[in-house]
């Protein structure tokens, strides 16, 4: 992701990146149940993405309504169609469609890039570059949430917009160049 936000930085644009979780005190709380180090269940972990998205969202100091305001364009890395997949395999997607879909103060983006990588691609990746696993990180886990990923993507209306990239290679130069392209094309749209 570094590479490519690296490369849209090199257009026209002034960007701003972001991540879910946030790194706030909620985001924090996030992070310790992602690590296993506190236990959440389900309904728990959807409602805290919530409660973080709204705070990255409205924010005054850093929020994504703050960086538009200010003429940026807003990339975020994870936004609530991860919560529609992750949270939404796990319980019911229903409401946690509408926690995130409903809220007032959760904005809606113009573009959804999504890398899709296979559960064993992921598995393979993960264990790269980091010494831990996240409580998701395992391969059935993985298969479940991509395939809701993928209806979640049907469901929204995304499926067709959406250009898929091999992330099982590196990140080269042709690869970024065409997830810029992409975003530059899908921006003129809206």
């Amino acid at each position: 992701m570094t590479a490519c936000l690296a490369a849209l930085m090199l257009t026209a644009l002034t960007v701003s990146c972001t991540a879910e979780p946030t790194e706030t005190v909620s985001g924090g709380l996030l992070r310790d149940a992602l690590s296993g180090a506190s236990r959440r269940t389900e309904c728990e972990m959807a409602a805290m993405f919530v409660f973080d998205r709204i705070n990255h969202n409205v924010n005054p100091v850093n929020g994504i309504q703050k960086m538009l305001a200010d003429g940026f364009d807003v990339i975020c890395d994870r936004y609530y169609y991860s919560s529609l997949a992750y949270q939404g395999s796990g319980t019911d997607p229903e409401w946690v469609g509408n926690m995130n879909l409903n809220c007032p103060e959760i904005m809606r983006p113009d573009v959804c890039i999504f890398l899709d990588l296979t559960p064993e691609q992921s598995m393979a990746r993960i264990n790269r570059g980091r010494a831990t696993q996240e409580i998701y990180e395992n391969e059935e886990n993985l298969e479940r949430v991509r395939n809701t990923f993928m209806k979640v993507l049907k469901d929204m209306g995304l499926e067709q917009k959406n250009q898929k990239f091999d992330m099982e290679c590196s990140i080269d130069t042709s690869v970024r160049l065409s997830l810029v392209d992409t975003f530059m094309e899908t921006m003129g749209d809206v």
